[in-house]
């Protein structure tokens, strides 16, 4: 929100007509004067102060940028330039534009980004091809000595780093409320008894693996990006299995059939593909041109 108060203006041969009209007295070419903000021209350089609609932080812009900022915005909230504040602004003008908070959830977006590449590439997916998998590889090996980051002592130190100082443990899983959460009926999944596959999933290897895919992931959703902290609303993460959980049990545990996404994404990829016969063809068509590359290869 601009804040209406007086700024600074100079006189000049272009306003002199325009400000004497509606009411100030001038003075001489290039001495200041006070104006109101709501009398200045469109094209003005003066400095204006704004609040953040956001944070309720106020910071200084040029009322010429204001003014074009708003003519292009979607959403005409101010916004200052703390990364929260751009997030949620960001979010607010997708829901507007798209209906949803990430423009890559929409279906005419994914649509366009899969006929783009078809067009280019001949498929959905540029890390279907055979020459970018290779260059990643060699990216990753030149960069860190691992085709993989997340195989590294340094992601793992900083995995423990992290849930030491948010958690209090290494694993955030050993923290009393996260326990309590997966504990019997606390349990929000609590169906008044388990399968076997149920008590399998609740062991310490399952949560570990959980745990590795996540710390992988850098606790972000690989579809839609969403991570908690950085947005105004919960992130559920999940913990996907790319091949199935009971399909092929050699990979249960392998965090390369791991990927992280959040409670929405999850559903929506099980509701386009089915819960059976899922595989990577299908997470790398789901997250299209993100970036991300999933393997399923075991190490």
């Amino acid at each position: 929100m601009i804040i209406l108060e007086m700024v600074k203006v100079k006189w000049n041969a272009r306003n002199k007509k325009r400000y004497e009209e509606l009411g100030y007295r001038f003075t001489r070419i290039g001495e200041e004067f006070d104006v109101k903000v709501e009398h200045l021209s469109i094209g003005s350089i003066a400095i204006v102060n704004v609040r953040c609609d956001y944070c309720e932080n106020k910071y200084s812009i040029m009322y010429q940028t204001w003014v074009n900022i708003q003519k292009k915005a979607v959403s005409k909230k101010d916004c200052c330039s703390n990364p929260p504040c751009i997030d949620k602004k960001i979010m607010e003008s997708n829901r507007i534009k798209y209906g949803v908070n990430h423009h890559i959830r929409a279906d005419s977006v994914q649509k366009k980004i899969s006929e783009t590449l078809i067009r280019k590439y001949g498929v959905k997916n540029v890390f279907q091809l055979e020459t970018v998998k290779e260059k990643s590889r060699e990216t990753s090996m030149e960069k860190y000595g691992s085709e993989w980051y997340t195989q590294t002592e340094e992601h793992k130190k900083r995995v423990k780093k992290t849930s030491l100082k948010k958690y209090g443990y290494e694993n955030h899983m050993q923290h009393p409320k996260y326990r309590e959460m997966f504990k019997g009926k606390n349990s929000p999944v609590w169906k008044g008894g388990v399968t076997y596959h149920r008590i399998e999933r609740a062991t310490g290897e399952y949560k570990n693996w959980r745990k590795a895919v996540f710390g992988r992931d850098k606790y972000r959703c690989q579809c839609c990006r969403a991570k908690q902290g950085e947005v105004d609303f919960q992130v559920e993460l999940h913990a996907h299995h790319i091949i199935n959980w009971k399909v092929c049990q050699e990979l249960r545990y392998n965090v390369y059939n791991g990927i992280t996404f959040c409670h929405d994404c999850h559903m929506k990829f099980h509701s386009m593909y089915g819960k059976k016969e899922n595989n990577v063809e299908q997470v790398n068509e789901f997250i299209a041109n993100l970036g991300k590359k999933i393997c399923r290869t075991s190490e």
